[in-house]
């Protein structure tokens, strides 16, 4: 008999980051265990426990002068995730969140004796939580990350059995703030090589591709300097997303006005998802 695992994401299966990572999950660990997902939308052959998204969080995102903040939009959202997987779950042999997803299920999977798993899918929080802010103040915006966000999950530290992180980089950041090893593990996530085409470069154009959030802790800026800096001949920037805030829209203006070869494709990928 299989053993059983509940993966909880405050996430939709391959939309975004956090839903890709939860397709992989599903995907990876779904052949050798007997599996249950809480989420925020379907994933076919696989039992899902759908998750309503939060109202207030929809709200906040929905109001002008209240849409800035977002880390109160991250943390509303995933405190009423956490909330409502914890009164839903059920006795399993391995419970694995995500953090800042899963503090009060992490309690309630181990009152029912089972194994629990945070799945940190950066760094530790300190050394996120620093290199955001750096970045948003480069262009003015707000962290997503609340204080209060930072709290659950030093709690969610304390609570699981395991912290899977995915390099070990990523190992390192935990260790150095002295963690114990024997309590991290190292778990890239698993990729279908197959989902990814050889190059050819058969095209005259020399093209650099950026998919994603086009948010200041996410990098975009430094790959735009960079490719500015190189004005390599017959190539060209283009980066398929959408900004979360006006100074982010203003900044691409700016380079898109200076160098033409830097193209932007506005697209929502937290909506759209990855085909």
């Amino acid at each position: 008999m299989k053993r059983t695992l509940i993966l909880a994401a405050n996430a939709i299966p391959r939309r975004g980051g956090q839903g890709l990572n939860l397709y992989h999950m599903i995907r990876g660990l779904g052949q050798s265990l007997d599996l249950s997902v809480f989420c925020r939308g379907t994933c076919e052959d696989t039992q899902t426990q759908l998750v309503p998204e939060s109202r207030l969080s929809r709200l906040v995102s929905q109001v002008p002068i209240l849409r800035r903040r977002r880390d109160w939009q991250t943390i509303l959202s995933d405190t009423q995730f956490d909330h409502s997987v914890s009164a839903r779950l059920f006795p399993a042999d391995l419970f694995q969140g995500v953090v800042g997803q899963c503090a009060e299920s992490l309690a309630a999977a181990k009152s029912y004796g089972g194994r629990t798993v945070l799945d940190v899918l950066n760094t530790h929080i300190d050394d996120l939580a620093s290199h955001v802010e750096r970045e948003c103040a480069k262009f003015q915006v707000r962290s997503f990350i609340h204080p209060r966000m930072k709290a659950r999950i030093q709690q969610e530290y304390e609570r699981a059995d395991l912290i899977r992180v995915m390099s070990s980089h990523a190992q390192r950041t935990f260790l150095e703030r002295g963690f114990p090893a024997d309590r991290l593990v190292v778990a890239p996530p698993p990729i279908d090589f197959d989902q990814f085409s050889p190059a050819t470069f058969s095209e005259p154009l020399f093209r650099v591709i950026f998919v994603g959030l086009l948010e200041p802790w996410k990098g975009f800026h430094d790959l735009i300097e960079a490719f500015d800096s190189l004005r390599l001949p017959d190539s060209e920037l283009v980066l398929w997303g959408g900004p979360g805030a006006r100074p982010i829209s203003r900044y691409l203006q700016q380079r898109m006005a200076h160098n033409p070869a830097i193209i932007i494709r506005p697209l929502e990928v937290a909506h759209v998802g990855y085909a």
